[in-house]
């Protein structure tokens, strides 16, 4: 019988604790509460700089688009697409970007993924 295992690919041979938990590890759900249990900082999700799935920024955990109602790996690797060929500027220029559904973008506003256009969310909605 053989047994595969899947090889982390990291840029250093050895990786660090939160590298380890993110692909070790169950889902995000667990992961963030763990994290908060042993006071790694969470960072919400943010079009600008969020990524399909949850990543490590220094020593805290950034949450990602899978995070939101409505967006799964294929829209999150969708916004990251969109954002590769240009910052959003603006509500207007990321919906022409992404082209995701009203409900989706409505969602996005409302966890806050567009905060830091310091225009209230009321005011996006």
């Amino acid at each position: 019988m053989t047994i595969f295992t899947r090889r982390p690919q990291f840029s250093n041979p050895i990786p660090t604790p939160l590298q380890y938990v993110l692909l070790f590890c169950p889902p995000e759900e667990v992961v963030v509460n763990d994290a908060k249990w042993h006071d790694i900082a969470i960072l919400p999700v943010d079009v600008m700089l969020s990524r399909a799935r949850c990543t490590v920024e220094s020593d805290a955990i950034r949450l990602g688009f899978n995070y939101v109602s409505g967006i799964g790996e294929v829209r999150g690797e969708e916004i990251e697409v969109a954002r590769d060929a240009g910052p959003f500027r603006h509500l207007g220029d990321f919906c022409r970007g992404t082209q995701l559904p009203r409900r989706t973008v409505e969602n996005l506003i409302r966890v806050g993924a567009m905060d830091a256009w310091d225009i209230p969310r009321r005011q996006l909605l």
